[in-house]
């Protein structure tokens, strides 16, 4: 996979993970239960892909996030 599609990958997980939490947040603000377990069930997702990618693809060399 090239260095830089995996680059174009981690941007898209962080700005997503930044959003999840952001929402999370307003949830918690307005004691929305059900946005906040969803939220919460996006971010476990969206890391456990970052993880999968660190184990399986990333370059050693490289810092993706």
């Amino acid at each position: 996979m090239p260095n830089q599609f995996l680059t174009e990958i981690h941007a898209y997980i962080t700005e997503a993970l930044t959003d999840a939490k952001s929402r999370q947040r307003s949830a918690d603000v307005c004691n929305d239960q059900a946005g906040k377990h969803f939220y919460a069930g996006r971010i476990e997702e969206l890391q456990a892909l970052r993880r999968y990618l660190a184990d399986h693809f990333d370059l050693s060399t490289q810092r993706y996030y």
